[in-house]
Parts: structure tokens; sequence; C-alpha cells
């Protein structure tokens, strides 16, 4: 009986210590998957901060590819701009080194231009240097000049006063003095030559050449980009020599003239009444390249 009772005791001792060993092992693995769910939970709810920077990351890249494109199609413009603004110089002083020697070699044709394309120069000549004051061209340009001798103007309108220009001495002959002008205008001395021209015109205005001045008067201030003074001295050509041999020039540097200075309208009309005047010539052919030009730069 005694041993019986012994052997119950040892059972329940021993299921007991089992029990209490099997309790916190139950309660460590609950408490780990209850971690790691939660773990779970909040990668799933918060968003990961790799990819909001990586999407920063991007939206700045996309902005910098945005500004370099930007720049890129601006120094595309300027070297567009560059290029125009080089070829206009260059076809102002073929035009006008066409003339010059076609008057210089074989004496005008009726309207001043080569027919079958006189040699040219084998360089075009540079621009006179650049003064000092950089707004000394455009305040000398802005000085009105009488369009029919180039003598400067008062506000009022008036001939204003100006240093003498020596006359010709007595005997000399207008084309000697015609000559001078018309070779300073050839060898680059522009300022030089339109006061030649304009004291040739004011000594000699009724002149067979007088409407050849005028005209070169005129060229003179076209080559310089004078294109104010240059038009009302083309115009005045117009107005006094009509019938002169550089008339049909004359017109067509009006609508080259109302054309560098923006003003398109008007000159696309002076530039179709070339092309219809004096259908066939060269100045209606240039007036037409012109035209052309006109059409693709204001569509």
């Amino acid at each position: 009986m005694t041993s019986r009772r012994s052997l119950t005791a040892a059972v329940v001792a021993t299921f007991m210590v089992a029990t209490a060993g099997s309790v916190p092992a139950q309660d460590g693995r609950l408490s780990l998957a209850e971690r790691v769910a939660r773990l779970e939970q909040s990668q799933q709810t918060q968003p990961a901060p790799s990819a909001n920077g990586n999407l920063e990351m991007l939206n700045r890249i996309q902005d910098l590819q945005t500004e370099l494109q930007a720049l890129r199609n601006l120094i595309e413009q300027q070297r567009f701009e560059i290029d125009e603004l080089k070829q206009r110089q260059a076809d102002q002083y073929s035009d006008l080194y066409e003339r010059i020697q076609r008057r210089a070699g074989n004496g005008d044709d009726g309207n001043g231009l080569p027919e079958g394309g006189a040699a040219m120069p084998t360089r075009i000549p540079t621009m006179p240097a650049a003064p000092a004051d950089p707004n000394q061209l455009q305040m000398e340009s802005a000085v009105p000049v009488d369009p029919y001798t180039g003598e400067p103007l008062a506000p009022s309108g008036e001939p204003a006063p100006i240093a003498p220009i020596a006359s010709a001495p007595p005997g000399v002959d207008p084309q000697v003095e015609y000559q001078a002008a018309f070779d300073a205008l050839k060898q680059g001395r522009y300022d030089e030559s339109s006061r030649l021209f304009g004291q040739f015109l004011r000594n000699h205005p009724d002149h067979d050449l007088a409407d050849n001045a005028q005209y070169w008067l005129g060229e003179s201030y076209y080559v310089t980009q004078n294109y104010e003074t240059a038009l009302q001295t083309f115009r005045a050509m117009t107005e006094r020599y009509p019938d002169g041999d550089k008339a049909a020039d004359a017109e067509l540097k009006i609508g080259y003239c109302l054309y560098e200075l923006g003003q398109y309208a008007s000159a696309q009309q002076a530039l179709q009444n070339v092309v219809n005047r004096y259908s066939g010539t060269t100045v209606a052919r240039l007036a037409e390249s012109r035209l052309r030009a006109l059409a693709l730069e204001n569509p």
C-alpha cells in the first residue's frame, strides 16, 4: 500500500514538472510569431524610404535634362542668327562690289548691274574698325542729313554748320571729282566717300553724273548699315532723277532698306514693284530673291 502511494506521488510530480516547462516555451513561440506578423504589417503599411529617394532623384534628373535641352536650343538659335548676320553682311558687300567693278571696268550699262557676272574680289573687305565708344556709330547714324547732298541737318531741318570741305580748284574736271569720291568708296573709305559725293552734288547738281553720285551716296550709307539715311537718299534719287541710269538700282535698294529696317510689308510692296516694272532684268531677279527670303522669314 505504501509503495503504491509513493508511485502515484512520483508520477504527479513528474507531470507537474513537464507542464511547468512547456508553458514558457509555448509563450515564447507565440511572442516571436506575433513580432514577425507586426513587422510584416509595418512594412506593408509604410512606404520604403529608398523608393521615395529614387523617385526624387529621377525627377531631378528629368529637370536637369529639360534645362540642358533648353540651353542647347538657345545655343543653336544664336548660331543660326550669327550665321544669318554674317551671310547678310557678305551679301551686302558682294552686291556693292559687283556694282563697283562693273562701273570701274566697263562703265554703266543702264541699270548698273552686271548681266554676265563680273569677277568678284577674292576677299570681301572687312567692316571698318569699331569706334572706341560703342555708342559712337549709333550717334553718328542718328544725325539727319540732306538726302540730296549728304549735308548734315540741324534739328529744325535746315543745314547745320559744318566744317568747310575744300572745293575743287578752278578748272578741275567734274569727272575728276566724281572719280575721287568713287575711288574712296572702292577702297572702303565710306565716310570720305559720302562727303566727296555730297560735295560733287553741291558743286554740280545738274551734271550728267549727278544721278550716279546720288546713288553711290546712298550706297555709302547702306554698306555701313545706316539704313534710315540710305533709304532717304535712295528715295531722293528716284524723285530727282526718275529716268537716271541708277533709278532701277535705287528702287531695289529702297526695298532692301525697308527690309533691313524691319518694315516688311513696305519692303514687300517696294520689291514687288521692282519685279513688275523691270521684269527680266537683274534688279528684278534680285528683288525676287529677297522676296523669297522675306516669305521664308515671315510666313
